[in-house]
Protein backbone atom coordinates (compact mmCIF):
# COMPACT_ATOMS: atom_id res chain seq x y z
CA UNK A 1 0.00 0.00 0.00
CA UNK A 2 1.53 3.53 -0.85
CA UNK A 3 2.69 5.64 1.61
CA UNK A 4 1.29 8.96 2.59
CA UNK A 5 4.63 10.72 0.73
CA UNK A 6 4.63 7.95 -2.32
CA UNK A 7 0.45 9.05 -2.55
CA UNK A 8 1.69 13.07 -2.69
CA UNK A 9 4.83 12.29 -4.94
CA UNK A 10 2.42 10.64 -7.34
CA UNK A 11 0.36 13.77 -7.49
CA UNK A 12 2.65 16.27 -8.11
CA UNK A 13 4.15 13.84 -10.73
CA UNK A 14 0.21 13.51 -12.50
CA UNK A 15 -0.05 17.62 -12.06
CA UNK A 16 3.21 18.18 -13.87
CA UNK A 17 2.47 15.88 -16.69
CA UNK A 18 -0.62 17.39 -17.22
CA UNK A 19 1.38 21.45 -17.44
CA UNK A 20 3.72 20.06 -19.84
CA UNK A 21 1.03 18.27 -21.79
CA UNK A 22 -0.71 21.44 -22.15
CA UNK A 23 -4.05 19.86 -21.08
CA UNK A 24 -4.35 20.13 -17.34
CA UNK A 25 -5.61 23.73 -17.63
CA UNK A 26 -7.54 23.03 -20.99
CA UNK A 27 -9.98 25.72 -21.63
CA UNK A 28 -13.40 25.12 -23.63
CA UNK A 29 -15.94 27.56 -24.93
CA UNK A 30 -19.87 25.78 -24.32
CA UNK A 31 -23.09 26.21 -24.31
CA UNK A 32 -24.14 27.89 -20.78
CA UNK A 33 -20.80 28.71 -19.53
CA UNK A 34 -17.15 28.43 -19.49
CA UNK A 35 -15.82 25.25 -18.47
CA UNK A 36 -11.91 25.47 -16.81
CA UNK A 37 -10.90 22.00 -16.03
CA UNK A 38 -14.45 20.66 -15.09
CA UNK A 39 -15.50 24.39 -13.52
CA UNK A 40 -18.16 26.44 -14.43
CA UNK A 41 -18.70 29.85 -14.49
CA UNK A 42 -21.70 31.54 -13.39
CA UNK A 43 -24.01 32.77 -15.97
CA UNK A 44 -22.86 36.42 -15.63
CA UNK A 45 -19.23 35.86 -16.53
CA UNK A 46 -17.95 37.20 -19.72
CA UNK A 47 -18.17 34.10 -22.34
CA UNK A 48 -15.63 36.57 -24.86
CA UNK A 49 -12.09 35.58 -24.55
CA UNK A 50 -10.02 38.57 -24.88
CA UNK A 51 -7.28 39.03 -28.11
CA UNK A 52 -3.90 37.95 -27.07
CA UNK A 53 -2.17 41.24 -25.59
CA UNK A 54 1.30 42.18 -27.02
CA UNK A 55 3.18 40.40 -23.95
CA UNK A 56 2.34 38.58 -20.69
CA UNK A 57 3.58 41.43 -18.92
CA UNK A 58 0.78 43.06 -20.24
CA UNK A 59 -1.45 39.97 -19.41
CA UNK A 60 -1.04 40.72 -15.97
CA UNK A 61 -1.86 44.35 -15.55
CA UNK A 62 -4.98 43.21 -17.50
CA UNK A 63 -5.99 41.03 -14.87
CA UNK A 64 -4.49 43.07 -11.84
CA UNK A 65 -7.04 46.08 -12.62
CA UNK A 66 -10.23 43.79 -13.53
CA UNK A 67 -12.17 44.62 -10.53
CA UNK A 68 -14.44 41.49 -10.85
CA UNK A 69 -12.83 37.98 -9.39
CA UNK A 70 -14.88 36.11 -11.52
CA UNK A 71 -13.20 37.94 -14.78
CA UNK A 72 -9.86 37.67 -13.29
CA UNK A 73 -9.99 33.57 -13.28
CA UNK A 74 -11.56 34.19 -17.09
CA UNK A 75 -9.16 35.67 -18.15
CA UNK A 76 -6.47 34.50 -16.49
CA UNK A 77 -7.20 31.02 -17.92
CA UNK A 78 -7.46 32.43 -21.13
CA UNK A 79 -3.90 33.73 -21.01
CA UNK A 80 -2.74 30.93 -19.74
CA UNK A 81 -3.28 29.10 -22.71
CA UNK A 82 -2.61 31.70 -24.99
CA UNK A 83 1.00 31.81 -23.82
CA UNK A 84 1.01 28.06 -23.86
CA UNK A 85 -0.13 28.07 -27.18
CA UNK A 86 2.46 30.55 -28.07
CA UNK A 87 -0.31 33.39 -29.10
CA UNK A 88 1.18 36.02 -26.53
CA UNK A 89 4.91 36.40 -28.18
CA UNK A 90 6.85 37.97 -25.56
CA UNK A 91 6.87 38.09 -21.46
CA UNK A 92 7.45 42.09 -21.79
CA UNK A 93 7.46 44.03 -24.90
CA UNK A 94 7.93 48.37 -24.66
CA UNK A 95 5.74 50.38 -24.30
CA UNK A 96 3.66 48.26 -22.00
CA UNK A 97 3.63 50.47 -19.44
CA UNK A 98 3.19 54.13 -21.31
CA UNK A 99 -0.58 54.16 -20.92
CA UNK A 100 0.03 54.62 -17.03
CA UNK A 101 -1.09 50.82 -15.96
CA UNK A 102 1.88 50.56 -13.74
CA UNK A 103 1.71 47.20 -11.63
CA UNK A 104 -0.83 48.87 -9.08
CA UNK A 105 -0.18 49.00 -5.30
CA UNK A 106 -3.95 47.42 -4.76
CA UNK A 107 -5.16 45.59 -7.70
CA UNK A 108 -9.03 46.15 -9.32
CA UNK A 109 -11.66 45.07 -6.62
CA UNK A 110 -15.50 44.97 -6.99
CA UNK A 111 -17.52 45.83 -3.71
CA UNK A 112 -18.43 42.18 -3.86
CA UNK A 113 -16.99 41.34 -0.82
CA UNK A 114 -16.88 43.59 2.18
CA UNK A 115 -13.71 44.17 3.72
CA UNK A 116 -13.32 44.39 7.44
CA UNK A 117 -10.22 44.06 10.03
CA UNK A 118 -9.20 40.71 10.76
CA UNK A 119 -10.75 40.45 14.20
CA UNK A 120 -14.03 40.86 12.95
CA UNK A 121 -14.06 38.07 10.20
CA UNK A 122 -16.54 35.55 10.71
CA UNK A 123 -14.64 32.82 13.75
CA UNK A 124 -13.95 28.93 11.58
CA UNK A 125 -15.70 27.10 13.61
CA UNK A 126 -14.16 23.84 14.25
CA UNK A 127 -16.95 21.09 13.22
CA UNK A 128 -18.25 21.27 9.71
CA UNK A 129 -21.28 18.84 9.96
CA UNK A 130 -23.39 22.44 9.48
CA UNK A 131 -23.67 23.73 5.87
CA UNK A 132 -23.44 27.44 7.44
CA UNK A 133 -20.08 26.37 8.80
CA UNK A 134 -18.75 24.74 5.70
CA UNK A 135 -19.79 27.60 4.19
CA UNK A 136 -17.52 30.60 6.27
CA UNK A 137 -14.28 28.10 5.81
CA UNK A 138 -15.23 27.81 1.65
CA UNK A 139 -15.58 31.73 1.90
CA UNK A 140 -12.28 32.39 3.51
CA UNK A 141 -10.34 29.90 0.82
CA UNK A 142 -12.12 31.37 -1.76
CA UNK A 143 -11.15 35.20 -0.66
CA UNK A 144 -7.59 33.54 -0.25
CA UNK A 145 -7.29 32.13 -3.70
CA UNK A 146 -8.85 34.89 -5.59
CA UNK A 147 -5.58 36.70 -3.81
CA UNK A 148 -3.25 34.58 -5.26
CA UNK A 149 -4.73 34.95 -8.65
CA UNK A 150 -3.63 38.52 -8.48
CA UNK A 151 -0.62 37.72 -6.53
CA UNK A 152 0.66 35.80 -9.28
CA UNK A 153 -0.08 38.32 -12.12
CA UNK A 154 1.95 40.91 -9.77
CA UNK A 155 5.05 38.58 -9.69
CA UNK A 156 4.92 38.89 -13.70
CA UNK A 157 4.12 42.46 -13.65
CA UNK A 158 6.26 43.81 -10.87
CA UNK A 159 8.99 41.85 -11.01
CA UNK A 160 9.50 39.73 -13.92
CA UNK A 161 11.14 42.29 -16.66
CA UNK A 162 12.59 44.42 -13.80
CA UNK A 163 14.88 41.32 -12.51
CA UNK A 164 15.35 39.70 -16.26
CA UNK A 165 14.11 36.67 -14.90
CA UNK A 166 14.16 34.29 -17.81
CA UNK A 167 11.42 32.25 -19.64
CA UNK A 168 10.99 29.73 -17.20
CA UNK A 169 9.93 32.10 -14.04
CA UNK A 170 7.36 33.70 -16.79
CA UNK A 171 6.07 30.02 -17.88
CA UNK A 172 5.52 29.22 -13.27
CA UNK A 173 3.99 31.98 -12.86
CA UNK A 174 1.17 31.78 -15.43
CA UNK A 175 0.83 28.39 -14.40
CA UNK A 176 0.25 29.39 -10.78
CA UNK A 177 -1.88 32.05 -11.85
CA UNK A 178 -4.16 29.71 -13.70
CA UNK A 179 -3.75 26.91 -10.90
CA UNK A 180 -5.35 29.45 -8.42
CA UNK A 181 -8.41 30.69 -10.42
CA UNK A 182 -9.02 27.08 -11.06
CA UNK A 183 -9.23 26.73 -7.15
CA UNK A 184 -11.36 29.59 -6.99
CA UNK A 185 -13.77 28.30 -9.12
CA UNK A 186 -13.70 25.12 -7.60
CA UNK A 187 -14.55 26.89 -4.07
CA UNK A 188 -17.25 29.12 -5.31
CA UNK A 189 -19.11 25.59 -6.54
CA UNK A 190 -18.69 23.91 -3.59
CA UNK A 191 -19.38 27.36 -1.04
CA UNK A 192 -22.77 27.33 -3.93
CA UNK A 193 -23.26 23.75 -3.15
CA UNK A 194 -23.21 24.57 0.63
CA UNK A 195 -25.65 27.53 0.24
CA UNK A 196 -24.03 30.43 -0.15
CA UNK A 197 -22.09 32.65 -2.50
CA UNK A 198 -18.97 34.89 -2.88
CA UNK A 199 -19.76 38.07 -1.02
CA UNK A 200 -22.00 36.25 1.64
CA UNK A 201 -19.47 37.10 4.43
CA UNK A 202 -16.61 39.76 5.41
CA UNK A 203 -13.01 39.22 4.66
CA UNK A 204 -9.93 40.43 5.54
CA UNK A 205 -7.06 41.18 2.39
CA UNK A 206 -4.11 40.79 4.99
CA UNK A 207 -2.59 38.43 2.50
CA UNK A 208 -2.28 41.27 -0.25
CA UNK A 209 -1.13 43.90 3.07
CA UNK A 210 1.37 41.58 3.72
CA UNK A 211 2.49 41.48 -0.03
CA UNK A 212 3.17 45.08 0.00
CA UNK A 213 5.76 44.52 2.01
CA UNK A 214 8.00 43.15 0.09
CA UNK A 215 7.06 45.26 -3.03
CA UNK A 216 10.49 47.07 -3.87
CA UNK A 217 12.41 43.16 -3.78
CA UNK A 218 11.58 40.10 -5.44
CA UNK A 219 13.76 38.37 -3.14
CA UNK A 220 12.31 39.07 -0.28
CA UNK A 221 8.65 38.57 -1.55
CA UNK A 222 9.58 35.05 -2.84
CA UNK A 223 11.05 34.05 0.76
CA UNK A 224 8.09 35.74 2.66
CA UNK A 225 4.49 34.99 -0.37
CA UNK A 226 5.91 31.38 -1.17
CA UNK A 227 8.56 29.82 1.56
CA UNK A 228 6.28 31.45 4.50
CA UNK A 229 2.79 32.14 3.79
CA UNK A 230 2.33 29.37 0.91
CA UNK A 231 4.36 26.97 2.51
CA UNK A 232 2.01 27.27 6.19
CA UNK A 233 -0.54 26.30 3.45
CA UNK A 234 0.90 22.91 3.46
CA UNK A 235 0.57 22.64 7.10
CA UNK A 236 -2.97 23.71 7.78
CA UNK A 237 -4.52 21.79 4.40
CA UNK A 238 -4.07 18.16 6.04
CA UNK A 239 -6.32 19.51 8.86
CA UNK A 240 -9.26 21.22 6.97
CA UNK A 241 -9.32 17.68 4.53
CA UNK A 242 -9.71 15.61 7.93
CA UNK A 243 -12.29 18.01 9.06
CA UNK A 244 -14.32 17.82 5.76
CA UNK A 245 -14.24 13.81 5.73
CA UNK A 246 -15.52 13.47 9.32
CA UNK A 247 -19.06 15.17 7.67
CA UNK A 248 -21.32 12.54 7.26
CA UNK A 249 -22.74 12.58 3.62
CA UNK A 250 -21.67 13.01 0.23
CA UNK A 251 -20.86 17.10 0.58
CA UNK A 252 -17.91 16.20 3.19
CA UNK A 253 -16.30 13.67 0.89
CA UNK A 254 -16.72 15.88 -2.40
CA UNK A 255 -14.93 19.37 -0.48
CA UNK A 256 -12.10 16.65 0.91
CA UNK A 257 -11.56 14.66 -2.26
CA UNK A 258 -11.49 18.87 -4.33
CA UNK A 259 -8.86 19.92 -1.12
CA UNK A 260 -6.94 16.41 -1.46
CA UNK A 261 -6.72 15.36 -5.28
CA UNK A 262 -6.61 18.96 -6.91
CA UNK A 263 -5.79 22.06 -4.42
CA UNK A 264 -2.98 20.22 -1.63
CA UNK A 265 -0.74 19.00 -4.64
CA UNK A 266 -0.98 22.02 -6.71
CA UNK A 267 -0.07 23.98 -4.01
CA UNK A 268 2.99 22.05 -3.50
CA UNK A 269 3.90 22.84 -6.57
CA UNK A 270 3.70 26.57 -6.44
CA UNK A 271 5.59 26.46 -2.70
CA UNK A 272 7.95 24.56 -4.92
CA UNK A 273 8.47 27.34 -7.90
CA UNK A 274 8.89 30.06 -5.27
CA UNK A 275 11.63 28.09 -3.38
CA UNK A 276 13.37 27.05 -6.81
CA UNK A 277 13.09 30.92 -7.95
CA UNK A 278 14.39 31.96 -4.48
CA UNK A 279 17.74 29.63 -4.94
CA UNK A 280 18.52 31.41 -8.18
CA UNK A 281 17.81 34.45 -7.80
CA UNK A 282 19.83 34.29 -4.31
CA UNK A 283 22.92 32.47 -6.42
CA UNK A 284 22.69 35.07 -9.14
CA UNK A 285 22.81 37.66 -6.90
CA UNK A 286 25.45 36.80 -4.47
CA UNK A 287 27.74 34.90 -6.52
CA UNK A 288 27.47 34.82 -10.30
CA UNK A 289 27.27 38.67 -10.32
CA UNK A 290 30.67 39.09 -8.18
CA UNK A 291 32.13 36.16 -10.62
CA UNK A 292 32.17 33.85 -7.48
CA UNK A 293 31.66 30.28 -7.12
CA UNK A 294 31.08 28.09 -3.29
CA UNK A 295 30.64 24.19 -3.35
CA UNK A 296 27.06 22.97 -3.32
CA UNK A 297 26.21 22.53 0.05
CA UNK A 298 27.99 26.05 1.22
CA UNK A 299 25.36 27.72 -1.49
CA UNK A 300 22.45 25.80 -0.04
CA UNK A 301 23.83 26.84 3.45
CA UNK A 302 24.08 30.63 2.28
CA UNK A 303 20.63 30.44 0.86
CA UNK A 304 19.06 29.07 4.33
CA UNK A 305 21.10 31.89 5.98
CA UNK A 306 19.30 34.57 3.85
CA UNK A 307 16.34 33.42 4.34
CA UNK A 308 16.36 33.25 8.01
CA UNK A 309 17.70 36.41 8.09
CA UNK A 310 14.23 37.52 6.09
CA UNK A 311 12.22 35.91 8.12
CA UNK A 312 13.57 37.58 10.87
CA UNK A 313 13.27 41.32 10.08
CA UNK A 314 10.67 40.87 7.48
CA UNK A 315 7.80 38.24 8.84
CA UNK A 316 5.83 39.26 11.76
CA UNK A 317 7.19 36.83 14.12
CA UNK A 318 8.37 33.29 13.99
CA UNK A 319 6.94 30.48 11.79
CA UNK A 320 4.55 28.84 14.04
CA UNK A 321 4.55 24.80 14.19
CA UNK A 322 3.27 21.73 13.63
CA UNK A 323 5.15 21.79 10.58
CA UNK A 324 3.59 19.48 7.31
CA UNK A 325 7.57 18.14 6.73
CA UNK A 326 6.82 15.66 4.32
CA UNK A 327 5.29 18.58 1.91
CA UNK A 328 7.60 20.83 3.19
CA UNK A 329 10.28 18.47 1.66
CA UNK A 330 8.29 17.59 -2.04
CA UNK A 331 8.41 21.55 -2.09
CA UNK A 332 12.66 21.82 -1.93
CA UNK A 333 12.34 23.33 1.63
CA UNK A 334 14.27 20.61 4.12
CA UNK A 335 14.17 21.61 8.07
CA UNK A 336 16.99 23.42 8.06
CA UNK A 337 15.11 25.77 6.16
CA UNK A 338 11.78 26.48 8.68
CA UNK A 339 12.82 25.09 12.26
CA UNK A 340 15.89 27.42 12.99
CA UNK A 341 13.15 30.43 12.74
CA UNK A 342 10.46 28.47 14.29
CA UNK A 343 8.69 29.08 17.44
CA UNK A 344 9.05 26.59 20.29
CA UNK A 345 5.64 25.02 20.31
CA UNK A 346 4.65 21.52 20.18
CA UNK A 347 6.92 18.58 18.67
CA UNK A 348 6.34 18.61 15.53
CA UNK A 349 6.92 14.66 15.21
CA UNK A 350 5.58 12.92 11.82
CA UNK A 351 2.89 10.79 12.14
CA UNK A 352 1.86 7.58 9.54
CA UNK A 353 0.26 10.11 7.78
CA UNK A 354 3.37 12.08 7.00
CA UNK A 355 1.78 14.62 8.84
CA UNK A 356 3.05 16.41 11.71
CA UNK A 357 1.44 15.78 15.35
CA UNK A 358 -1.06 18.60 17.04
CA UNK A 359 -4.37 19.88 15.84
CA UNK A 360 -4.02 22.19 12.17
CA UNK A 361 -6.64 24.98 11.85
CA UNK A 362 -7.22 26.30 8.48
Amino acid sequence: MASQRQKIQQKVRRHNKGVASGSWHAVTLCRGGLVLAGCRLPARASLDEPAPPSSLHAAALDVLHEPDPFAKATMTAAYHRQWFAGDIPATWAPGDDTDGRAPPDRPGRSDLVRIVDPADVPRRRKGLNDASARAVLLHSLCHIESWAVDLSWDAIARFGAREDMPRGFFDDFCRMAADEARHFLLLVEALERNGAVYGDYPAHDGLWDNAMDTKDDLLLRLAVEHAVHEARGLDVLPGAIRRFRKVPGAEGVTCADMLEGVIYPEEITHCAAGVRWFRYLHRRRGYEDAGETLEEADEETACQSTFHDIVRKHFHGLLKPPFNHVARAEAGMPQDWYLPVASKGRPTQRTKTGFANGEQRC
